[in-house]
């Protein structure tokens, strides 16, 4: 899992969104295109350029959009292909309050 936290890819400006975006489009496309995309993204989020940037990706996704740490519970984990889960939360606390209560979920399994 990564978490990128840098204030300037926040979606409060178009061109940073749309910065992280075409990041996203980039590594998802070359590097995990045949993968199952997660995305677990908050209100923020789900309106903002990443999420357009990101709906033109070819791949099979599951959207969960995210108001607590409740939501996570919705999230398909684990899986026969590859998945691919990208969290873009503007907090991260539903996240870690989740991950502090249910970490049977997680796919890692040596991967």
């Amino acid at each position: 899992m990564v978490l990128i936290r840098k204030r300037s890819l926040l979606p409060s400006t178009g061109g940073d969104g749309e910065l992280l975006g075409s990041l996203l489009r980039k590594v998802l496309g070359e590097k995990l295109a045949w993968c199952t995309l997660t995305l677990a993204i908050d209100p923020i989020h789900f309106t903002s350029p990443v999420m357009t940037y990101l709906n033109t990706l070819p791949h099979l996704r599951q959207v969960v959009l995210v108001r607590s740490a409740l939501d996570f519970q919705k999230v398909v984990w684990g899986g026969a292909l590859c998945r691919v889960y990208l969290f873009l939360l503007h907090q991260a606390q539903p996240l870690l309050s989740f991950a502090d209560k249910d970490f049977r979920h997680w796919d890692y399994y040596a991967k």
